[in-house]
């Protein structure tokens, strides 16, 4: 993670959090339309109503520093109307 202060705040959606201090388990939930790349975050955003009507998939791409990236759970197709 950039040491930004506010990289953590862009990238991670609210209620996420290592909970090593409580009995609540730790969670990391995503911003999926902001984007950390090369060490610099960026606020991203997409408006699907803007989309023809049809169906689509929305396919994440998620990696760690070792390179392992997400292979399986990374589609979900919608329908736009």
């Amino acid at each position: 993670m950039p040491t930004s202060p506010d990289a953590a705040k862009i990238i991670y959606a609210p209620d996420s959090g290592d909970t090593v201090h409580s009995d609540q388990r730790t969670r990391f939930l995503y911003v999926v339309t902001n984007e950390l790349r090369d060490g610099q975050v960026r606020v991203g955003g997409w408006d699907p109503a803007k989309l023809p009507p049809g169906q689509y998939t929305i396919r994440i791409y998620a990696a760690d520093r070792a390179g392992n990236t997400a292979v399986a759970g990374r589609d979900l197709p919608i329908v736009v109307h």
